[in-house]
């Protein structure tokens, strides 16, 4: 059974920004499967607002997806895989997810063993794949975490194949609605982690100059409210 491209060697090592990060997740006790048990949680906000988001992903992944072939797919900053799972619950594909942290990558590979899908230890900004080797990239709330945007996207251009697809997520920092929930949502449970590492904000504008640097053409670009969904082919 193929398990996604080969795996390279990297001497990439964490940096303090990315350390502090998996400090805060074990510190404010953000398991692995916090967005697996969110999808079910009382809280309606939380359960309708990351519902939404995955489902909205995977509604644009499948429509704007033209192969005539089983697609090889990137998750980038897969978390405990809850995506992956909607994914191949929905599409029929071969998915490989990274993340930095050990236990969510552990986690995910538990709960996945048996499906079509490999994770991978790494960070976004220095992937240890081959260049063109995904028809697929998804990432959903992660390059707002990002230490450098740049490197960031320019690796996500570098490991899509030729007319590969995007699909991206990021907070909408130009929603009203948005700044205000998130006002108080950094003061409370898991979203103090997010409040202390958002180093990156995005509105339509800037989000949009970023993708252009790497000569990404935009497919669609769908207002969330709170989220900014873009679509976009190398």
């Amino acid at each position: 059974m193929n398990r996604g491209p080969e795996v390279q060697q990297s001497h990439h090592t964490l940096s303090h920004l990315q350390r502090n990060f998996l400090f805060l997740l074990e510190k404010y006790n953000v398991s692995p499967s916090y967005y697996d048990n969110v999808l079910h949680s009382r809280n309606l906000f939380l359960r309708t607002y990351h519902s939404n988001r995955y489902r909205s992903a995977l509604k644009e992944l499948i429509q704007n997806l033209t192969l005539n072939h089983q697609p090889l797919v990137l998750d980038l900053g897969c978390n405990g895989g809850t995506f992956i799972r909607l994914m191949l619950k929905t599409l029929k594909s071969e998915v490989v997810g990274v993340d930095p942290s050990s236990p969510h990558i552990a986690y995910a590979n538990i709960k996945l063993k048996d499906d079509l899908c490999s994770f991978v230890k790494c960070v976004g900004e220095n992937l240890p794949f081959r260049s063109d080797a995904f028809d697929v990239v998804t990432s959903l709330e992660v390059l707002e975490h990002s230490f450098s945007p740049k490197n960031f996207v320019d690796e996500i251009h570098r490991v899509l194949r030729p007319n590969g697809l995007l699909v991206l997520t990021v907070p909408n920092e130009g929603s009203p609605i948005y700044k205000v929930l998130w006002g108080f949502w950094k003061y409370l449970g898991a979203g103090r982690v997010w409040g202390k590492l958002h180093l990156n904000r995005f509105n339509r504008k800037k989000l949009m100059n970023l993708l252009k640097r790497f000569k990404f053409l935009k497919e669609r670009m769908i207002n969330l409210t709170m989220l900014i969904l873009i679509v976009a082919k190398k």
